[in-house]
């Protein structure tokens, strides 16, 4: 079966994108997946272990 999700890197990099994404909004590289962070508030994208 296909998974229908987007890869974390593609989804930190559209938020990111300084055209399309979130002003200020800066991707970091962490453990497992990406951390999208915006002032204190941080989004952290990471794959599931199965």
């Amino acid at each position: 079966m296909w998974n229908s999700f987007p890869f974390h890197k593609d989804v930190a990099m559209a938020l990111t994108d300084p055209q399309a994404g979130i002003a200020g909004a800066q991707a970091v590289p962490a453990r497992r997946g990406w951390d999208v962070r915006l002032g204190n508030a941080v989004l952290a994208l990471r794959t599931e272990e199965g």
